[in-house]
């Protein structure tokens, strides 16, 4: 079994509408990848796929992202057919082990660079320097070029615990593997292969995806409900920002300027307190880059007063607008019994497929990640 990289444009457009015909709805790596053959910008992930003949199996889509700590995060879109014997499975979960965990993959991923970019701000360091050096985590990063984020050849060494290595080296025991929206049939599969390659799961969070069917045509039904005469609905603003991430119960290293992204670049919807000054946010929910809803959150204070259904409902109606080429869907960690109520009780969402956030870390370290968000 053998994953090639689909770096032809009519290879991925092969790929899309074969995940079309697996996944017609929505879905992470269905978005991702649609986004990837509309634009062509692959500077952040990667693709890669198996197939039996001409016939495509599987498809990872692979991004890797620098943390503050002298770890690499290499995350995982994965998708594959339904139609797979158990021995196929098994050696394509094999295949992505050994591909994520090769030097030859790390080099030619690309690295999220905005992430880096928000490291380096996070931390204090200063791009616009000639020179300049500033910690991050364990290391400290010298660099001699006007930007930093604009190439990961710009920084020309990182010293760890007193050693100096590139920015690029490769160290399997540095490597963390996050898969995002994978399939829950293939969760124990994977577990059992990462952990022959000395990772071990640091966490697993389920998190079925649900949908609006016909999403375009139901929404204008919808009826936005009312709420107490003090509270006002906006779209949030990137100061707002700090408030969410504060609040986020998944909220990690960088989280920040990942969040004031989304809120800059996709359909976010806020509810203020204006009864305090300044006014006071005290709900909201966002949109992922790739087109889910998600990180909602209703202040304890404030909640049992219809405001989730109200901002819900506000929400779906400036998502429609921003014209995704799917219907509208969202992933609810199993646990959250008061999200599912909303979103398939009361505004129609139907469960699609069982659906889990993993993380698998090295053996020997000491990962202290919260467990990613689904909603």
């Amino acid at each position: 079994m053998e994953f090639v990289p689909a770096t032809a444009t009519d290879k991925r457009s092969d790929l899309l509408q074969w995940l079309d015909s697996q996944l017609p709805r929505a879905s992470q790596a269905r978005n991702i990848l649609k986004e990837i053959v509309k634009t062509n910008d692959t500077s952040v992930y990667s693709i890669y796929a198996s197939y039996d003949g001409n016939d495509p199996q599987s498809i990872a889509l692979l991004s890797r992202r620098a943390t503050p700590s002298d770890v690499i995060r290499m995350q995982i879109v994965f998708h594959a057919s339904d139609m797979l014997s158990l021995e196929t499975r098994n050696e394509i979960a094999q295949a992505v082990a050994g591909m994520v965990l090769s030097e030859e993959t790390h080099n030619n991923t690309p690295m999220d660079m905005k992430s880096i970019s928000n490291i380096f701000t996070n931390s204090g360091f200063t791009a616009d320097n000639q020179s300049d050096t500033k910690s991050s985590g364990c290391c400290s990063t010298t660099t001699a070029t006007s930007n930093c984020s604009s190439s990961c050849s710009t920084q020309k060494s990182t010293t760890c615990n007193g050693k100096s290595k590139s920015c690029n080296s490769f160290d399997k025991e540095k490597i963390e593997i996050l898969f995002a929206a994978l399939d829950a049939s293939w969760v124990d599969l994977f577990k059992s292969v990462f952990e022959s390659q000395q990772h071990k799961s640091e966490w697993i969070n389920n998190c079925p995806l649900y949908f609006l069917p016909e999403t375009t045509a139901n929404v204008p039904k919808l009826s936005t409900t009312t709420v107490a005469d003090k509270y006002k609905v906006r779209k949030l603003l990137p100061s707002d920002a700090e408030a969410v991430n504060n609040n986020w119960p998944y909220n990690y290293d960088g989280s920040l300027s990942y969040l004031t992204s989304l809120i800059t670049n996709h359909t976010s919807t806020g509810v203020f307190d204006t009864s305090t000054t300044p006014e006071t946010l005290v709900g909201w929910v966002l949109t992922y880059s790739h087109g889910a809803i998600g990180i909602m959150h209703i202040m304890d204070a404030h909640r049992r007063q219809g405001l989730g259904l109200h901002i819900a409902t506000i929400h779906l109606k400036e998502w429609v607008k921003e014209n995704w080429t799917c219907e509208a869907f969202c992933y609810i960690v199993e646990e959250n019994i008061a999200s599912i109520s909303l979103y398939q009780g009361k505004l129609g969402f139907q469960k699609d497929r069982d659906m889990a956030w993993a993380l698998f870390t090295p053996k020997k370290s000491s990962c202290t990640s919260k467990k990613m968000c689904c909603s």
